[in-house]
């Protein structure tokens, strides 16, 4: 298969798209669509009101409390040890080498998730 423009090449300079630190711009318009939301005094009226009658639905209450002032940092606290068991990378070819860090790449995932699901059942 011959390269063509549209092929990967290493060290190509990226072209096109927005700039580096650009924000999305329909993220940015929903960001301060629910800032004005959250602000507005009758919204919070309402949404006292839905909280101390325990009609508040919690995933759209928070995922708009996010849109507007953004999520909390989430920590995850791993214990034991986590060897990370990778051939000396100068001497691996780099397509070897892709492979073994997207590998070790899955197994941390693995680890973090299996940790995080610990977090939550424990409470």
């Amino acid at each position: 298969m011959g390269a063509n423009a549209q092929t990967f090449q290493p060290g190509r300079k990226k072209t096109g798209g927005r700039p580096a630190g650009t924000p999305n711009r329909v993220t940015l318009e929903a960001k301060e669509v629910a800032a004005k939301l959250v602000d507005d005094p009758e919204y919070r009226r309402e949404f006292k009101r839905r909280l101390l009658a325990g009609k508040l639905a919690p995933a759209l209450e928070v995922m708009v409390w996010h849109f507007a002032y953004g999520k909390p940092r989430e920590t995850v606290a791993l214990e034991g040890e986590i060897t990370i068991g990778l051939a000396d990378p100068r001497t691996l070819p780099t397509k070897e080498l892709l492979e073994e860090l997207e590998n070790e790449h899955a197994n941390l995932g693995r680890l973090i998730a299996e940790e995080r699901e610990r977090q939550q059942q424990s409470g």
